[in-house]
């Protein structure tokens, strides 16, 4: 694919500014370019992406490298320059789903992302070019896991999910000291009953076999386990694992991301045999130490269906809803598709995974996972 090919906004409608102070006293004047991004420009991007507060790690060029290593599917970058300075980037990845045809989506295999742009007027240049190589290419749909609902002429909005985001700027004590009674009891009972907590790079293949035993409980494929040695590679020095282990058994995990400032703890597992002594609590207690410690800013919980149970539990933490725009341009599709364990569509098949015996589930995970977006 040629990395010079340009796009043509749908339209050069009047721009709708959003609820963002910096966009609405910008020159809408100047050139704008709506194109696919090559090997020079990934500099540029990582700059850029760097100087904007929504950006997460996962707007990063690597993860794209990641993935079209371990499943094969190849990233689309494309960015929004005005006057050759960018003004807006979306990562995308085309997948072939089984009996449904081809989607193009932004940050699969991750809670949200989407467009990053510093400018409303970049975000709806950049979702027209789009949805025009969409129509042209004659796809399923596109998907955006946005944190602003942009506007952008014939884009629908999905606002079931929320990402649930702890502030630990005041530090470590002070939210202990907001926690409720009883969540400050669950983190000193782990700590008596002898749950250890520990941080590094090194025990992905313990930290792997708990998700595995996770995601089988919950009846979801499972990742390969390269997509997590990939990630630390890529990343040494914004990614650590942290377990849980109690009389030498590991009975939590988590695979912990930074960007901006922001710890990320949206992948991991727990064995749910032993949630009785509440390890999760006090390897969350034990990462805002951490936090403290290394001047991060913030502990993203990940994302939620707004009054859930997952909700509810990040709330008792002290965990605000930061809410998210699923944003869908249908092409041939007729309506915005529900691809989650709530479709009850998925029971069925949530069931039998769960029944399947659990190597198979390990296998079989993998192979499943690159048409799922």
């Amino acid at each position: 694919m040629p990395s010079s090919r340009q796009f043509t906004p749908a339209n050069d409608d009047c721009v709708q500014f959003l609820r963002l102070e910096h966009t609405h006293n910008r020159n809408l004047s100047g050139e704008w370019t709506v194109r696919e991004a090559g090997a020079a420009d990934r500099p540029r991007w990582s700059s850029f992406i760097r100087d904007q507060p929504h950006a997460t790690f996962y707007h990063q060029a690597g993860w794209g490298d990641i993935i079209q290593s371990t499943y094969g599917i190849e990233p689309w970058r494309i960015l929004c320059e005005r006057d050759g300075n960018i003004e807006a980037v979306v990562q995308l990845f085309r997948i072939r789903v089984p009996f449904v045809g081809t989607v193009i989506a932004s940050d699969i295999y991750t809670s949200y992302g989407g467009i990053v742009s510093s400018s409303a007027a970049g975000a709806q240049k950049l979702m027209a070019g789009v949805a025009d190589q969409a129509q042209d290419m004659r796809k399923k749909y596109v998907e955006l896991k946005n944190q602003h609902e942009w506007q952008s002429s014939g884009w629908q909005t999905k606002s079931d999910y929320c990402t649930m985001r702890l502030s630990i700027e005041q530090g470590a004590s002070h939210v202990w000291n907001k926690w409720d009674k009883r969540v400050r009891q669950s983190v000193r009972r782990a700590e008596r009953s002898g749950i250890s907590v520990e941080f590094g790079d090194h025990q992905l293949s313990e930290f792997y076999d708990i998700v595995a035993r996770d995601k089988h409980r919950l009846g979801t494929p499972v990742h390969a386990l390269q997509i997590f040695e990939s990630i630390v590679e890529t990343f040494p020095d914004q990614v650590f694992v942290l377990l849980a282990r109690y009389k030498g058994k590991v009975v939590n995990a988590q695979l912990v991301t930074e960007f901006g400032g922001i710890l990320d703890m949206h992948m991991g597992g727990m064995l749910f045999e032993y949630r009785k002594f509440k390890p999760r609590n006090l390897c969350i207690w034990k990462l805002l130490e951490l936090a403290e410690e290394r001047g991060y800013t913030h502990l993203d919980f990940g994302r939620s269906i707004w009054e859930s149970n997952a909700f509810e539990f990040k709330r008792h933490l002290d965990a605000e809803p930061v809410p998210l725009s699923y944003q869908y341009f249908l092409g041939k599709a007729n309506e915005v598709p529900r691809i989650d364990q709530n479709n009850p569509k998925f029971s069925l098949a949530i069931k039998a995974w769960q029944f399947m015996p659990h190597p198979l589930t390990r296998w079989l995970g993998p192979q499943l996972i690159r048409y799922i977006p």
